[in-house]
């Protein structure tokens, strides 16, 4: 079953390609690992499939009542903003103290929850976020270098925590994207810029590859 098809995906900004012609399918209980030089359409095409941004050409196909946790690169917020972990994982609203508590809980940060943001190191606030993420219990989750910044061990341990999450609630976040992980099949999907192929954020990957201890196949957009 395909939870996300991506077909012939082309993103502008202005005139300036991020993304051409890009085809690409998901499948539940899958991992896949986006790899590629900077500017080369990582972020453009995680953004594209949760519909942050309108592609210029192609479509993008989500398979029925498919809910999408997603785990930004980066969010800068003020410092000087008095605004507490709970508070922070209820925004816009409609959010219950149950489901703060659920997704702190399968982040590993419980003791989190009355924390305020601006006091949190660099791995705990990326915990935040994946709990962030987990609220909405998604069926696919997308991590956008989702560990940029953390030292090798907090990579290690992220990922280690995106495993037992998965482990956890296998039914209902079937699929991973972007550093994911599953127990089918696996693939890293290279994006291509020029005639050269390049494996970037290899640090990150031999991280995940560590974390894991799993073998990984090849696969090409």
């Amino acid at each position: 079953m395909s939870l996300i098809q991506v077909e012939r995906l082309s993103v502008r900004y202005g005139a300036r390609t991020a993304l051409s012609d890009v085809s690409l399918r998901i499948a539940a209980n899958e991992i896949v690992t986006i790899v590629g030089p900077n500017g080369s359409g990582k972020t453009s095409l995680l953004r594209a499939i949760i519909g942050a941004i309108q592609p210029s050409a192609g479509r993008i196909v989500h398979a029925d009542n498919l809910k999408i946790g997603y785990v930004p690169q980066k969010l800068h917020i003020d410092d000087t903003l008095p605004i507490t972990v709970s508070r922070f994982l209820k925004l816009p609203g409609g959010v219950a103290g149950a489901d703060v508590e659920y997704a702190l809980k399968e982040a590993a940060v419980p003791e989190l929850e009355h924390a305020q943001l601006s006091q949190l190191s660099g791995g705990q606030f990326q915990r935040v976020l994946l709990a962030r993420a987990l609220i909405g219990r998604p069926n696919l989750l997308l991590l956008d270098e989702a560990t940029q910044g953390l030292d090798q061990r907090g990579s290690a341990s992220f990922y280690q925590q995106i495993e037992t999450v998965r482990q956890a609630t296998f039914q209902q976040i079937p699929g991973l994207v972007k550093y994911r992980v599953s127990n089918h099949r696996k693939c890293v999907v290279d994006l291509l810029e020029g005639p050269e192929r390049f494996l970037m954020d290899v640090a990150g990957f031999n991280t995940f590859n560590q974390a894991f201890a799993q073998s990984t196949n090849m696969a090409t957009l």
